[in-house]
């Protein structure tokens, strides 16, 4: 098993979860961005300099392991010089940047689609953090490409194993930023026709960004950005995420480790994790068919609820750091192994 030296270029700020890969397999660690062209207007052309300087001045290694698509460019720029040529790029493939690509979803960018048609041929190897994003990458990178779910952080595992939600109040609640990749536009849609029918039915919508406006709707909360998930999770009936390509979100497996079943969608790469509830709990992004996922379950008596809160403590709990750190950790270097 080769053991070279690895650098970590990575996004600044590093996710939590990304760090913990990382620090598996030993790497050094490296901000993509070091340099930063300050007083200059953004625009393509300087983002592409940006990127030139920021990769010349990587130190040399052989194994790169890049977070994402903007880490991608500055290394390629540092294999395409003399001293990184034999070097090798591993891509941690964990956003969207493939899938909306691929699939259209939300919308795409053919500038951005003709860069990665150019950087895709330097990329030796991949490890997606869902099958769905594998899946969309396929389609751009000729490479070994493997797949490692991420985990819930140690410490807020530590905190969600321990929950009881009684599960017996009809609180929906959804986690994420305004952007449109989380379909909180569906979701409320799709809320307006589960009200009908269950009068006391409450939506809490957490995270930046959203318009208070949609407290104007009867049952619905922006809650807005919270520091702690805890009682929220604590105080659901059902977790909901309706995205419109999602790579892999903790919200999901933390909801389930707390012991409340989730909703996700087929653009949703944690879909593999929410099916084992039940075909039900993967659905279309489409208001109509999200609230005949919702309505089933709220209509489900509290013991049926009981039983799959359960069940989702039980596979939530599987996405614990210990376990996902030596999965990565082996995978990484049986990837290297076959690239080398």
């Amino acid at each position: 098993m080769t053991k070279d030296k690895v650098l970590f270029v990575h996004q600044d700020p590093l996710n939590e979860v990304h760090r913990g890969f990382g620090e598996s397999i030993g790497a050094d660690f490296i901000p993509y961005n070091r340099f930063k062209a300050g007083g200059i207007p953004f625009s393509p052309a300087r983002y592409l300099a940006q990127s030139a300087i920021n990769g010349l001045r990587l130190p040399r290694y052989k194994y790169y392991l890049c977070d994402g698509g903007a880490t991608v460019l500055n290394t390629v720029v540092r294999k395409k010089t003399s001293m990184g040529k034999k070097a090798k790029i591993i891509d941690l493939i964990a956003d969207e940047t493939f899938f909306v690509q691929a699939y259209g979803i939300p919308k795409p960018n053919p500038a951005l689609g003709m860069l990665w048609s150019y950087l895709s041929g330097n990329i030796d190897g991949g490890i997606a953090v869902s099958e769905l994003i594998r899946d969309a990458a396929r389609k751009f990178l000729d490479c070994p490409i493997r797949v490692v779910h991420p985990f819930i952080r140690d410490k807020l595992y530590e905190r969600l194993v321990p929950l009881a939600p009684r599960l017996d109040k009809d609180i929906i609640i959804s986690l994420g930023y305004a952007e449109p990749k989380n379909g909180m536009d569906i979701l409320v849609e799709a809320f307006r026709t589960v009200r009908k029918d269950f009068k006391d039915a409450e939506l809490v919508i957490i995270g930046k960004g959203h318009p208070r406006e949609w407290e104007k709707i009867r049952g619905v909360k922006v809650a807005g950005f919270v520091d702690d998930l805890v009682p929220y999770f604590e105080m659901a009936s059902i977790f909901v995420l309706v995205g419109r390509g999602q790579a892999f979100p903790a919200a999901t497996l933390e909801s389930m480790c707390a012991g409340v079943p989730a909703i996700v969608t087929e653009h949703t790469g944690t879909k593999v994790v929410t099916g084992k509830l039940g075909n039900g709990f993967v659905r279309r992004a489409d208001a109509g068919d999200i609230a005949v996922g919702i309505s089933d379950y709220l209509s489900l008596p509290i013991e049926e609820r009981a039983v799959l809160g359960r069940k989702a403590k039980g596979i939530g709990k599987e996405f614990n750091g210990e376990k996902h750190r030596k999965k990565f950790h082996d995978e990484f270097y049986s990837l290297v192994d076959e690239i080398a």
